[in-house]
This record gives structure tokens, sequence and C-alpha cells, in this order.
């Protein structure tokens, strides 16, 4: 990521991080330092973790269940907002000439006591140039649309059609609403994978290969089918013939 910050200049750069193992004020003072050093195009994906082996990583006997895994989420989010809150945007003064660094009166506490989380602030880094760093999320579980709706400023969708990434937006923001936020605060993106094969058949093989690189434990397995059973791929020998409810490979190329 500190690579991809020195080599570029206009792309925003996203790390994901597990909730239910990493610290928060680790995360924030990271993230904040990443948000600095790329001139105010740092975010962060939120992820819970779907892998029960993770646990024997952290030192942990067993993976949090679902309820658990996003409460402690919530709390994340509500944690990192306020670390990076804890500096007033005029709190680093850095006048060599008064010999002040910081005006400390611009310094406040987290002071975050939760079920699952205790922060208590300040950071101690300066506030991120962004202030608050963009917070992406992605999930179709009921506990992971509401965090998208209520907390997140990005919300990452799976939708195999135009019209369902719609109704998925619109389900999105309606519980964004509900939690008391303008529907226009979240953004909603629906990633396209490109699956470039001569047929369908050929196209489908390499899915299923990519997919079978990727183990999940058996509860995870019906969103595996899920996702083979509505993929679609046209191979069409203009873009213009692409259809919303397809995905259409791009003609192919003589290299010239």
């Amino acid at each position: 990521m500190l690579f991809l910050a020195g080599v570029t200049s206009r792309i925003g750069l996203i790390a994901t991080v597990n909730t239910t193992y990493a610290d928060p004020y680790t995360t924030a003072r990271s993230l904040a330092s990443l948000d600095v050093l790329t001139q105010g195009r740092a975010g962060v994906n939120l992820v819970t973790g779907a892998e029960p082996r993770a646990a024997g990583n952290h030192g942990r006997d067993a993976h949090a269940d679902n309820e658990a895994r996003y409460g402690r989420a919530e709390e994340f989010v509500e944690a990192l907002r306020r670390l990076w809150d804890s500096w007033a945007e005029d709190a680093w003064v850095a006048d060599a000439d008064r010999g002040v660094l910081i005006d400390p009166e611009g310094l406040r506490s987290a002071d975050l006591r939760g079920e699952h989380l205790r922060v208590s602030g300040p950071l101690n880094v300066a506030r991120p140039p962004q202030g608050r760093i963009p917070i992406v999320h992605a999930g179709t579980s009921p506990r992971s649309r509401a965090l998208a709706a209520t907390a997140a400023d990005l919300a990452l969708i799976a939708a195999p059609t135009i019209a369902e990434a719609i109704a998925t937006r619109r389900t999105l923001r309606d519980i964004a609403v509900e939690a008391g936020r303008s529907p226009d605060a979240l953004k909603v993106i629906a990633p396209v994978l490109p699956v470039v094969a001569d047929t369908d058949t050929a196209a489908h093989r390499i899915v299923e290969r990519l997919l079978a690189l990727v183990p999940l434990a058996e509860g995870h397995q019906s969103a595996r089918t899920a996702f083979l059973r509505t993929a679609r791929w046209t191979r069409s020998p203009t873009p213009s013939r692409c259809r919303p409810t397809t995905r259409c490979a791009p003609p192919l190329s003589t290299g010239r």
C-alpha cells in the first residue's frame, strides 16, 4: 500500500481490516498516517471475517458468532471516528517562531466504553487530511447490510443484473433513511468481474477453478452455488450489443 502511495497520485487506496481481530487504535493511527502519505486518498474496507480457522491465528479458541462479530464491528467504526475526531482541525500548529507544535485545547478524549471495545484516546498522530477516512463495507446478511447502510460511506454489493443492483441500493438507502441518514450519504458500487473465454463453458470452467481455490466453510457453500447459477457471460462482437442483464466480454484484440 505504501509503495502504491508513492507511485500514484489520483486513485484512492483502500486497505482491508478485519474488525474481529484488529485493534481500533492501531488501525486508526495507521490509516491516519496512510492518509497523510497519500495526501487524502486513503480508505478502509471493514470486514468481520468468514473463515473460522482465523481464530487460531489470533490466540482465540473459536471464531465469534455473527451477532458478536457485527456488534464489535459497529463499535469499531465508532472507535475509528472518535479517534480521528480526537484532534481538532487546528490542533496541529507547527509554529516554529512561537515554539508551538500542538494546541492541547484541540485534543479530546475518544472515551468509548462498549460491550466489545474500550478506547480512551486521543490519537498520537494528527487528524487525517480527510478528517474522517471513508469506510467501505460489503456483505449480504441483514446485519451486514445494516452496518453498511448505517455506518459506511460506500457499500460494495454483489448483483448479477443491473435491476437487482438498483433494488439492493434502494434497500440499503431505505435502511439509511430509517437510521436518520441522508440516502445520498451512502454510495453503492456493484463490482464487475470480467471473465473472457471463447465459450460459455470455458468461461464457467475458469470461474469454477478460481472459486475452488478459496476454501469456504460448509455454511457458505450456498453463496458459491448461487454465484455459479446466476452468473452469465455473453461474447459480443461489439460493446454496443451488450444488454443490461448480461455481462459482455470485450471484442478479441489482435494486439496491434
